[in-house]
Parts: structure tokens; sequence; C-alpha cells
């Protein structure tokens, strides 16, 4: 299972619904609007099978912090909550070059306020599983 074609099935089915513009880790953008700010964290890896025809589960949160001006309501940031916890359901599978990920949940964070910005952080959680052999 290839991490990065993990994170490019999440990257592919987010950026396919055109939720919100969205900066990316290691990208310096400092939007001025309404945005997003996705972060991939794969979290650990365990044998789910034992043997060589066994399995291997990777499990991780692709967190995304939705940011609004500070003083607008709270009313937008959470119909956009709702529309990428729709989209990204309890079960849902997406697939890149034939890894495929599986959606476990979302969770809502407390929403904060953050450097100017209004604040609600959405982690997705997702495994992925490789056969050894």
């Amino acid at each position: 299972m290839s991490l990065a074609d993990a994170r490019s099935a999440i990257v592919a089915a987010w950026v396919s619904q055109n939720f919100i513009t969205t900066v990316y880790e290691n990208n310096i953008e400092e939007p001025t609007a309404a945005h997003a700010v996705f972060t991939f964290m794969p979290v650990t890896t365990d044998g789910v099978a034992l043997g060589r025809y066994g399995q291997d589960e990777t499990q991780g949160i692709a967190q995304i912090d939705l940011m609004y001006p500070i003083d607008t309501g709270n009313a937008d940031i959470l119909a956009k909550a709702k529309a990428i916890t729709d989209y990204f359901y309890n079960g849902r599978g997406l697939t890149y070059n034939s890894v495929s990920v599986v959606i476990n949940r979302v969770a809502y964070a407390s929403p904060l306020t953050d450097n100017g910005w209004y604040r609600q952080t959405l982690s997705i959680y997702w495994y992925s599983r490789k056969t050894r052999a």
C-alpha cells in the first residue's frame, strides 16, 4: 500500500467535489476568503491477518480545517461541513492506482477562532488494507 496513493485517493475525491478553495500541506498560500486547509496524517500500520498471505492495515486521518471570516456567523461553515460529511460517509470506498481507501467516519472538533479566522475542524478517518504476498 502506498501512502502517496492513499493520499491521492482522498485528494482526488476532495477535488472532484469542488467544496471550497483549498490549501494543502507544505503550501504557503494565504487566502483572504473562506477556504480549507487539508492535512494528510497517516497514523499506524498493523498486521490484521498473520502469515505470508496476511494483510496489513494502514489507518490515518485527513484533517480538513474550514476557515471562515470571523463575525460572519456559523450557518455557512456548518452547511459546508455537512456537505463534506455527507460526501465522505462511513464505508465510502475511494481508489487510486489500485489502492483502495475506506472511510471509517468523520468527526467534528469544537469550533474556535484562529489567527483571525473562525475554524471548524473535520477529521476524516480512513483505512487501507494490503495483502502481503
